[in-house]
């Protein structure tokens, strides 16, 4: 065991190349955090140095050249040993650690490869040696003044226009994507997304940037050999994307928490693809030979495949994916006379292109987790801060959220879901002997956790049936099948069922750093939505106002005719177009609303998807609803809502149940029942009569100014 009390100086020696330099940093960091009061010097190639020299706490950094002189290599040591370290961690593998002959030091004959694992962790197991392993910090690129100055000035060409930054260059000509596909690229991402490219490198760049820019259409920024590195990963980080191969470019993007497409052939993705935990894709065809991590092409019939076979086309579809979730395009609600999104979205509007993308991975990670909910779609989407919660605690996890059928498209195409796992409880799955072979089919997906948001008896017995080791859920409905169990009392309604949720992730030691909704919007959803504004004649300059008049129990549903009095009063004021959505089975509360008003509406009652419904609501400008799924699905995609709840009971009140959405409005009047009888009222559900149509037509009118 290492005493930390007799470490007072510490030699870290790192590697040559930026790009591994950056992997290192980690280590240094997680030194400087064990051993506080010690003085900490780092040594590392020529272009290493700008890596460390703006760290506050690091002392000096040492410059060694391995293609320097015997004479200078011989006094390089002798300066080191006057120095007299206490500790050196050596991450390069010489003799150092044997000739400084410190106290404490790695040993250069117990090297590690890390097996597959990624450079930067790999690199964490020399500390073990040393007796550290404690989670170590990300990795980093301390930044001056000076360095924020410079870019900003090398920046200022482009107006203040949102950029990506394409780094064509490698150290190996085997890592580079094809030229002229880089060209064909970049022209794409300027004529057809709008944004500006930026052509980075060093001196090694220039021939094929040179090349790159003289088969563009289009002018780019070159900053070709004008940065440091420092200067770089600020312009990296201000950057909308990095384009780039596997390159220092790639790790300086990843230190920095940019969004990356990175290109990858011979290399292994595994071990130095993008480790931030932004947004990030990585690109390669899983030949015979790739990755071959030889410095040579060795396939004779075809050579470099691996990058070659990956199109232009490809890549452009990454690259707008990536840039959905950079940041909100220009968008505006269609009665306002701004600028338009190009998407045609409304505002808070999400696509499933927006989606956060994770470094490229195969599924034997270490941690397979199964969620679960089984019941309606409303709540099925306030589970969704919970997936998002799951991936920040395992990052590499392989995880699986199961589904009934019709809720299927809440989840399918979420960004931290690995995939969704459907369960027709009343339908192929009924029987007995449908849901154990269903169990078994999840058994050879060995679960290692699996966590029942909502409780049933069946999926209790299921996730044990799976023979999944850890099930965590509520303990009531054959909660003897679990073995970790939170207190079931979500009927006192003394929290959201979102908080509910939350909490039983946290029995599985999992916390939520955000609780924002996801519902995923898919291109050919959004097109038929906007066929289907077209064809109803529906032009950007007029308000949409979605109505919701079904529910699934009658103490949930306000009168038709208070839909419809609504309805009428804001196509006569504000020119608005109704559109009336519901459920096959709540046809006939949309027809009466239909029929009652004097305007006409457009009636989608039993005809959209969960998917259309989605896309419809994220280009309305407010959803009227009862107490009802589309509430949810609005919320989650930033619509401003109008909920209309009956019943006193806690466990069924807004307080339970409401909107999550800032832009919402709750109408719940409590007109004396006690106790309510909720779907059984005998007095003609005095509490949704209190509601007055009056009161409902204000809010909905503030809400859409």
């Amino acid at each position: 065991m290492i005493d930390k009390s007799k470490v007072k100086r510490i030699l870290v020696i790192t590697l040559s190349n930026v790009g591994d330099i950056i992997l290192t940093t980690p280590v240094v960091e997680e030194l400087l955090k064990e051993f506080p009061s010690a003085e900490l010097d780092v040594m590392v190639g020529p272009r290493g140095k700008e890596i460390f020299s703006a760290h506050k706490r690091i002392r000096e950094v040492i410059i060694y050249d391995k293609k320097c002189s015997s004479l200078a290599k011989v006094m390089l040591f002798f300066k080191l040993r006057k120095k007299r370290y206490s500790l050196v961690v050596d991450l390069r593998n010489t003799v150092f650690p044997l000739i400084l002959r410190p106290r404490f030091a790695t040993n250069p004959f117990r090297y590690r490869s890390g097996g597959r694992m990624h450079k930067k962790d790999a690199h964490l197991l020399r500390l073990k040696e040393i007796d550290i392993d404690a989670p170590a910090p990300a990795a980093y690129i301390p930044t001056e003044d000076s360095d924020k100055k410079h870019a900003e000035h090398l920046l200022s060409g482009l107006g203040g226009k949102p950029f990506v930054v394409v780094s064509p260059g490698a150290k190996s000509h085997v890592k580079r994507w094809p030229l002229k596909n880089f060209a064909a690229l970049s022209d794409m991402i300027k004529e057809k997304l709008g944004y500006e490219v930026v052509l980075a490198g060093d001196e090694n760049d220039r021939i094929v940037t040179e090349r790159i820019t003289r088969r563009m259409k289009t002018k780019p920024l070159n900053l070709l050999e004008k940065t440091n590195i420092r200067e770089l990963a600020i312009i990296i980080k201000k950057s909308a994307l990095l384009v780039t191969n596997d390159s220092a470019p790639l790790h300086i993007g990843s230190a920095v928490g940019a969004r990356i497409l990175a290109f990858f052939g011979p290399t292994d993705e595994k071990k130095y693809g993008p480790f931030t935990g932004a947004a990030s894709k990585v690109l390669r065809k899983k030949i015979k030979c790739s990755p071959c991590e030889v410095p040579q092409c060795i396939n004779t019939e075809n050579k470099y495949e691996c990058l070659k076979s990956i199109s232009t086309e490809e890549a452009f579809k990454a690259v707008k994916d990536l840039i959905a979730c950079h940041s909100e395009a220009p968008r505006r609600r269609r009665r306002q006379g701004a600028v338009s999104d190009p998407t045609g979205r409304r505002p808070g509007g999400k696509n499933l292109n927006d989606k956060i993308l994770r470094p490229a991975r195969d599924d034997s990670s270490s941690m397979r987790i199964l969620l679960t909910r089984t019941d309606r779609i409303g709540d099925v989407v306030l589970s969704t801060p919970a997936i998002k919660a799951v991936r920040d605690k395992y990052p590499d996890a392989y995880i699986v959220f199961m589904v009934r059928p019709y809720a299927k498209d809440i989840v399918e195409g979420n960004p931290y879901l690995d995939e969704a796992i459907v369960y027709d409880k009343y339908g192929k799955d009924r029987s007995i002997f449908s849901t154990v072979r269903f169990a078994l089919g999840l058994r050879k997906k060995k679960f290692d956790l699996a966590v029942m948001l909502h409780p049933t008896s069946r999926v209790h017995l299921i996730a044990y049936l799976a023979g999944i080791p850890e099930r965590v859920g509520f303990d009531r409905k054959s909660a003897i099948f679990l073995t970790k169990k939170l207190a079931h009392v979500k009927q006192k309604g003394e929290k959201h069922e979102l908080e509910y949720t939350l909490d039983l992730l946290g029995l599985a030691g999992i916390a939520a750093k955000d609780k924002e909704l996801f519902v995923p919007i898919r291109e050919n959803d959004a097109k038929k939505v906007d066929e289907l504004l077209k064809e109803h004649h529906v032009g950007p300059d007029v308000p949409i106002v979605v109505i919701n008049p079904g529910a699934s129990c009658p103490s949930k549903r306000w009168k038709s005719e208070n839909f419809a009095a609504i309805c009428d009063a804001l196509a006569a004021k504000h020119k608005a177009r109704i559109f009336i959505v519901s459920d096959e089975a709540n046809k006939e509360f949309a027809g009466a609303v239909t029929k009652a008003m004097k305007y006409e509406p457009v009636n989608l009652a039993g005809k959209t998807t969960v998917g259309v419904l989605a896309a419809l609501l994220s280009k309305c400008n407010l959803l009227i609803s009862n107490d009802s799924g589309p509430v949810h699905i609005a919320c989650a995609v930033g619509t401003p809502v109008i909920s209309i709840f009956g019943r006193k009971d806690s466990g069924l009140s807004p307080g339970r149940w409401g909107p999550t959405g800032e832009k919402s409005a709750v109408f719940h009047k409590n007109v004396g029942c006690s106790p309510c009888l909720a779907h059984n009222c005998k007095r003609r559900f005095k509490c949704l009569e209190a509601i007055t149509p009056a009161e409902v037509l204000t809010a909905a009118e503030k809400l859409l100014h």
